[in-house]
């Protein structure tokens, strides 16, 4: 018979519980206090409660409680590296991402009058890069918009996108522009269309 720990019990069941994971697991050496993790998860401040107290309860967060200038106790909250399945935990929580990005890869191949799509940035790992998509080509700017926000709700993280038209590029790299240059000499991925 199988059996389940009740930490794992507690983990699942829960969208902002994962996205609240996400946020942890992106920066796992940042303490949080619960309305900067409600922003950062982009979720309402009492279902981060809730969620925080389940999540200590299971071991996979710490609390600490640090007094501030005007003596004013705070709550701040981080990932518990030590729990035992914090590495588990990053590993499922990394393939989710992965899928996540792939049907957004997908969506966007599909997005007519696109001629070439860069990923790059946070796809690549780059997270000082300026944008994560650079779309050229003839594309509805409000059909791109649905695409990347129904992205953005299935993951904490925000996506950073630029939509030039065929000439406007083209009119920068004529110019070299610093902007356009960054991201053409940073690594990227082609998801559709050819780099000219």
């Amino acid at each position: 018979m199988y059996s389940i720990h009740p930490m794992l019990d507690q983990l699942f069941g829960s969208k902002t519980r994962v996205k609240v994971l996400g946020v942890l697991f992106n920066a796992p050496e940042k303490p949080f206090f619960v309305r900067e993790l409600s922003r950062a998860a982009g979720v309402q401040i009492n279902a981060v409660r809730r969620e925080l107290n389940i999540l200590l309860q299971a071991g996979l967060v710490n609390e600490k409680q640090v007094d501030d200038k005007q003596d004013v106790r705070r709550k701040f909250y981080a990932l518990n590296e030590q729990s035992i399945i914090a590495k588990e935990l990053s590993a499922l929580l990394a393939k989710n991402q992965l899928l996540c990005e792939q049907a957004l890869l997908r969506k966007l191949r599909d997005i007519d009058g696109a001629q070439l799509i860069l990923a790059c940035g946070i796809f690549v790992g780059d997270k000082e890069l300026p944008v994560d998509l650079l779309v050229v080509g003839d594309v509805a700017e409000s059909e791109l918009k649905n695409v990347v926000q129904e992205y953005e709700k299935k993951l904490s993280d925000p996506l950073r996108y630029t939509l030039f038209s065929q000439d406007e590029y083209q009119d920068r790299k004529r110019i070299m522009d610093k902007f356009l240059y960054d991201i053409l000499d940073s690594e990227y991925a082609i998801v559709a269309g050819e780099r000219v």
